[in-house]
């Protein structure tokens, strides 16, 4: 049978998404042109002006992409904790929210280094980005956190904004980098990735004062 023809479309349409996060991500917009992610994604530069319009368009498509599946993971985490205090605790929920977090990061690295690169640059993330997605998202964060947890919104905004930093720059970090810097050269990058993600959950339990209680 046929592959559909939507599904290629839908094929081919995440591929330029892919290729042109990965490159906005190295060189930046003003750097990078259309051409170059044509190459890269395989495909003409008439299929990238078909699905994307111009390479504004596309940048923009590639930030609302990653926003998205954001809001994604959290209506998962959201979801999840509403099963508080009926079979999930709260040291559990906090673990799943480091480790899909983390997870998420590694799995979109090209994406995540696309969002840091404003801040990277500039000191702040660009004002409209963070009226639109930021702000929200780490106002649905935050206050799922400080409900669950019952402490002061201010200071589990602190320990949420410290935690997205540290998942952030170990996910941008490879696992080679990991296993040399932790002195463990000749490590499996299946052995970094747990290393650093367990040490994550550790921390952030640490923070609120769950370190011990039962998962």
């Amino acid at each position: 049978m046929a592959r559909p023809i939507q599904a290629d479309a839908e094929a081919t349409k995440q591929r330029v998404l892919e290729a042109a996060c990965s490159l906005f991500a190295e060189l930046g917009l003003s750097q990078t042109t259309t051409r170059q992610i044509a190459k890269r994604a395989s495909v003409s530069l008439a299929t990238i002006h078909h699905y994307f319009g111009t390479k504004g368009d596309l940048y923009q498509a590639c930030i609302d992409t990653t926003y998205t599946e954001l809001g994604t993971l959290a209506d998962e985490l959201e979801a999840a904790a509403k099963d508080l205090g009926r079979g999930t605790t709260l040291s559990s929920l906090v673990e799943m929210t480091i480790r899909r977090s983390y997870e998420f990061a590694r799995r979109h690295r090209a994406e995540v280094r696309l969002l840091m690169r404003r801040i990277l640059d500039k000191g702040e993330a660009d004002p409209e980005l963070r009226e639109r997605y930021q702000l929200p998202l780490l106002e649905r964060g935050v206050s799922m956190l400080a409900a669950a947890t019952k402490r002061p919104v201010s200071s589990v905004r602190i320990t949420f904004l410290a935690m997205h930093h540290i998942i952030v720059n170990f996910a941008l970090t490879t696992p080679r980098e990991i296993a040399i810097v932790t002195g463990n050269p000749d490590a499996s990058a299946e052995n970094c990735i747990t290393l650093i993600e367990d040490h994550l959950v550790s921390m952030a339990l640490t923070q609120l004062g769950l370190q011990g209680d039962s998962p």
